[in-house]
């Protein structure tokens, strides 16, 4: 697998198919903004141990074709499903499609909904985005398991 070789496929897989067009995204209002300096990426690579060039400066995404270093996937991932998870005391499972980089140092627009009846937990929703280009970043979900789906000794 390519680990930095943009548009680079291996023979031996299939090129992937060309998207459709996506429905324009309108931005809802946001339930909470995310304010990330320059050194993201550094942060989270000390951390996680993933030290990609993409991440940890200007300079070295600039060096791979990127105009700014670019927050990790699973930074973001991690943050939102953990300002939507930790309200679920039951195993949950988690959803998330990126659809635009975050280039650092950046401002993120949240939009976190959740769904369900009261007092029980259903489906909780979120979108990232950025508020000027209007251009979203990711979105996904995060449910809990039903008791038939539950993981072997949860």
């Amino acid at each position: 697998m390519p680990y930095l070789a943009k548009g680079v496929f291996l023979p031996r897989f299939d090129r992937p198919a060309a998207p459709g067009p996506r429905p324009e995204f309108v931005p809802p209002n946001p339930t909470a903004q995310w304010r990330l300096g320059p050194d993201a990426g550094r942060n989270y690579a000390r951390v996680s141990g993933d030290f990609n060039p993409i991440h940890l400066s200007a300079l070295s995404a600039k060096a791979l074709g990127l105009k700014r270093s670019i927050a990790h996937g699973m930074y973001m991932a991690s943050r939102v499903v953990g300002e939507t998870g930790p309200a679920m005391q039951e195993p949950f499972e988690w959803n998330i499609e990126f659809e635009s980089p975050v280039f650092l140092p950046a401002t993120v627009s949240i939009r976190i909904s959740e769904s369900g009846s009261p007092g029980e937990r259903g489906t909780t929703t979120f979108t990232g985005w950025n508020q000027r280009s209007r251009r979203r970043h990711f979105h996904g979900w995060a449910r809990p398991l039903d008791a038939g789906t539950q993981p072997a000794g949860a």
